[in-house]
């Protein structure tokens, strides 16, 4: 991956889609000058990347709050693994048993009617990064929570701005991009 100097850009782990809501604390992100050695540690939040599957929809049948089981009136595609969005709020399936859902976490109050809808990507989260220097660098993510021990990539990092581009692409062409997930 080659990004350019000083421009934001996100740094993505997928962590399997059974692993929704993570703290997003216990993320850590280190980039590895190749270099010089230097470690810099990415002091920027994590963030889960989260989309809404379309027109996949049921309504809570009863008011609910701080309970994990709950009804709806049609479980239509849902399935055990999928995450929800009740008003602002999401949840982890754990079981469906008829149109009752067993969450993974208690539920905050929401009420009977309230649109219940599929969440799609869940178990990947983000974090914003911007390198100032340039060179080659190894990212790694870790997460004590899942025993995550580090899930690394290669990048590098180059300057188009202040140098002849086609140098910059020559430099780039020769290079080998490397990566490994671990």
């Amino acid at each position: 991956m080659n990004k350019k100097i000083n421009t934001d850009f996100f740094l993505k782990v997928s962590t399997g889609k059974n692993l929704y809501d993570l703290s997003y604390n216990n993320f850590k992100c280190y980039l590895l000058n190749e270099s010089t050695g230097e470690i810099i540690t990415n002091t920027n939040n994590f963030t889960e990347v989260i989309s809404i599957v379309d027109d996949v929809t049921a309504t809570l049948s009863n008011d609910v709050e701080g309970i994990s089981k709950i009804t709806l009136d049609d479980i239509g595609e849902l399935i055990d693994g999928n995450v929800i969005q009740i008003d602002s709020s999401f949840y982890y399936i754990k079981e469906i048993n008829g149109n009752e859902i067993t969450l993974l976490a208690p539920c905050d109050l929401h009420t009977a009617g309230s649109l219940v809808t599929l969440v799609g990507n869940t178990g990947i989260y983000k974090v914003l990064t911007n390198v100032d220097t340039i060179g080659d660098y190894t990212a790694f993510i870790s997460n004590a929570e899942i025993n995550m021990q580090n899930h690394s990539c290669s990048l590098s990092i180059v300057d188009l701005e202040n140098s002849d581009i086609n140098e910059q692409l020559t430099i780039l062409n020769d290079e080998i991009v490397r990566s490994s997930f671990i």
